[in-house]
């Protein structure tokens, strides 16, 4: 892996003034946004298998970002704090074919899938509560 071979080839030297390099944090970025996909592709499979659809995946992408709060002394940047981190799944398509109710359903449930593994994701690795539009609807 990438990341742990970045890790170890950096030594104590992965973290920056407390911060991960841009190397390290891209990589960490990168398999939190694998890691979501996984969960997503194993749920919608067994979606699919329950509601006896055919099922293929297209190509996914997603947008993770760092949000940063960085205060400035003239105009030159002084510190910097995160102040939260974000997925944006962009592109989830799946072709499924089958009985149009069952076709709905099936949408329906991997939506609702991969809006919660959007905040579960972050709950699970920070334990720090997260939102997405499915728990925003629930509150």
């Amino acid at each position: 892996m990438r990341l742990i071979a970045n890790i170890e080839t950096k030594g104590p030297d992965f973290l920056q003034n407390g911060f991960f390099s841009e190397d390290v944090a891209g990589d960490y970025l990168f398999l939190l946004g694998k890691s979501y996909f996984g969960q997503v592709g194993i749920m919608d499979e067994i979606g699919s298998s329950y509601l006896h659809l055919p099922f293929f995946k297209d190509i996914c992408f997603a947008n993770l970002f760092v949000e940063a709060d960085v205060d400035y002394i003239f105009d030159m940047p002084y510190t910097m704090s995160i102040r939260g981190l974000s997925i944006d799944a962009d592109r989830n398509i799946c072709l499924v074919t089958g009985k149009q109710d069952k076709v709905r359903d099936f949408m329906t449930l991997s939506g609702y899938t991969s809006s919660v593994l959007e905040h579960q994701i972050w709950e699970k690795w920070y334990g720090e509560g997260a939102i997405s539009a499915i728990k925003a609807i629930q509150i």
